[in-house]
């Protein structure tokens, strides 16, 4: 199976799976190359540690030598510092070279040996000679045996084979570090030859297949923008056909098929109805102007409405203005009438405290009527008690007399005053009840004219919706004005665009002809007959129809919307 029989993705899928899987191949052996020198690297690392170490366990060694020489030449126990220091560090060194080489039982053993030789150097050189020394400065031992000793040879021998054993010890490590060096080379050249065969690996089969690939793709791409170009530029032949293709490609084919299919009828319907498009632009431009004449008469008619709206307009603002004039003098009349009530209500209430008042004078006034009694009767009691004294009670009897006298005209004064305040009590009750009719009238008075400013509020209030609602109405007529002006100019501007309709239909009819389609020659033969028709339907329509028809009618014959009149699409659309 060819690279064309599969589909787009899976050829591009295939292709890019080819080269990620090299390149997979090429960072895996990177990755383990990698591995492997990062853990030469450290096995490398390692090596240098224990190198280290025995260089540090040698110099350990040399000090404990020169320790021990200088308190054998000197005699003095400071020298023996380096001594005890060199032991310290050989101590420590060789428990990390020893867990350094843990994994290498060779050294492991070069290590045991060098610490029994070192034990051995330290029982047969060391201690004796510094036990000698010691003697020599006890005066037990003398120099020539010293010397003797040293003479021996003991140290020397001792230190020898310690310093073989750590140049054993170093070498093997120097021999790893070359076998490790030589292998990480091995490995980076094979590594280069991996990466370089494999990206030119990579590269070639990307050439191959991005040519492949591209081949299989743009070829068919090619014929079918050869068809396009032809059906573009060529003749107008709607009957050629994509052959079959494979993949995507045959999909292509068959809906670019199924698109000249599509244009091959909608060409042949186009053709079909090109030819009435003529008549119904003609029946366009006749409605237009039935439309504009009948436009212009409602113009007139309006203008005429709208100065009659604009005359009642300003009768009904001036019946409200009166109306609202009215309404405040009703309103100023209550608020007097309110005052009235207000002033006869406090004039009642003085006279109903002046009747109280006259009362309780007429109550003392009866009083001061029994007082002067009771007085007459105690100065006829006296008087009649001087007559009995005789002679003894005259100044008495006289002074009685008086009193009496006094007492009798207190009786007759409060008399008078008594009739008087009754007569005072008797109009004060009849100007109480006048004040209380009054009273009552004025409240009568008060409603009577707040009903008449209730009743007048009504009339203002139905004055002023009335002069808005006519002020709307004229509004809406000088609205329904400005509308209709702009309906005259739409219909003239449609009656051009009808006519211009009409000349692009026909060179829509002629621009159609040049399609070459299976029926033409039977659309050309009917379309004669069809114009004919067209032209004698519109010949017998009448020559004004109601506005609600006529649109219909244009409508039936083209089939499509009418255009729009540019700058006043929606008010064409609405109208």
């Amino acid at each position: 199976m060819g690279l064309s029989k599969l589909k787009i993705n899976a050829r591009l899928m295939l292709a890019f799976g080819i080269v990620v899987a090299i390149l997979v191949a090429l960072i895996t052996a990177a990755k383990i190359s990698q591995t492997e020198q990062l853990r030469s690297q450290e096995m490398n690392i390692h090596t240098y540690e224990v190198i280290e170490r025995a260089d540090r366990i040698l110099q350990a060694l040399i000090n404990m030598e020169t320790g021990q020489r200088g308190f054998v030449i000197t005699g003095t126990d400071s020298f023996l510092e380096p001594l005890t220091a060199g032991q310290k560090d050989f101590a420590s060194n060789f428990g990390q070279i020893r867990e350094l080489t843990s994994d290498n039982p060779a050294q492991q053993r070069r290590l045991a040996d060098l610490e029994e030789a070192m034990k051995g150097w330290l029982r047969q050189a060391v201690e004796p000679s510094i036990a000698l020394r010691r003697a020599v400065n006890a005066g037990s031992k003398t120099m020539e045996e010293l010397v003797q000793f040293e003479s021996a040879a003991h140290g020397k021998q001792g230190m020898d084979a310690m310093r073989a054993k750590l140049a054993e010890i170093v070498d093997v490590e120097d021999d790893l570090l070359v076998e490790r060096t030589a292998a990480a080379v091995e490995a980076r050249e094979t590594l280069d030859a991996v990466l370089m065969g494999g990206g030119t690996l990579a590269v070639v089969l990307s050439v191959v297949l991005a040519l492949a690939i591209s081949r299989s793709i743009v070829n068919p791409l090619r014929q079918v923008l050869r068809a396009t170009e032809d059906l573009r530029a060529g003749d107008g032949d709607l009957t050629y056909r994509l052959p079959q293709m494979d993949a995507e490609f045959g999909e292509i084919s068959t809906s670019l098929n199924g698109f000249i299919e599509k244009l091959h009828e909608i060409v042949a319907t186009t053709k079909s109805l090109s030819a009435s498009m003529s008549s119904g632009t003609l029946q366009i431009a006749r409605g237009n102007d039935d439309l504009s004449q009948r436009t212009q008469e409602q113009a007139a008619a309006l203008e005429e409405t709208a100065s009659s709206m604009e005359e009642m307009t300003a009768t009904v603002k001036q019946n409200a203005d009166n109306a609202r004039q009215a309404n405040q003098l009703s309103t100023n009349a209550r608020s007097h009438a309110e005052k009235g009530g207000a002033v006869v209500q406090r004039t009642v209430a003085a006279m109903e405290e002046i009747n109280t008042s006259s009362r309780k004078i007429a109550d003392i006034i009866s009083v001061i009527d029994e007082i002067a009694f009771q007085t007459n009767l105690l100065a006829l009691n006296a008087a009649v008690e001087a007559a009995r004294a005789g002679e003894q009670g005259r100044g008495f009897a006289v002074v009685a007399s008086e009193v009496r006298s006094l007492a009798q005209r207190s009786a007759t004064a409060a008399k008078e005053i008594k009739d008087l305040i009754n007569d005072s009590v008797e109009k004060v009750d009849a100007g109480s009840k006048l004040v209380d009719e009054s009273g009552r009238t004025l409240n009568d008075i008060m409603e009577a004219v707040k009903r008449v400013s209730d009743i007048v509020a009504e009339i203002a209030a139905a004055s002023e919706e009335q002069a808005q609602g006519i002020d709307q109405v004229n509004n809406a007529v000088s609205q329904m004005d400005t509308t209709t002006q702009q309906n005259a100019a739409l219909v003239e501007e449609a009656s051009a665009a009808s006519k211009a309709l009409e000349q692009q239909a026909q060179g829509l009819v002629a621009q159609v002809g040049q399609f070459r389609t299976r029926d033409a020659a039977v659309a050309q033969a009917r379309q004669p007959a069809r114009v004919a028709q067209a032209t004698v339907a519109s010949m017998q329509r009448p020559a004004k129809r109601p506005s609600s028809a006529r649109p219909a009618a244009i409508a039936t014959a083209v089939g499509a919307p009418v255009a729009k009149a540019s700058g006043h699409d929606s008010t064409w659309q609405d109208f």
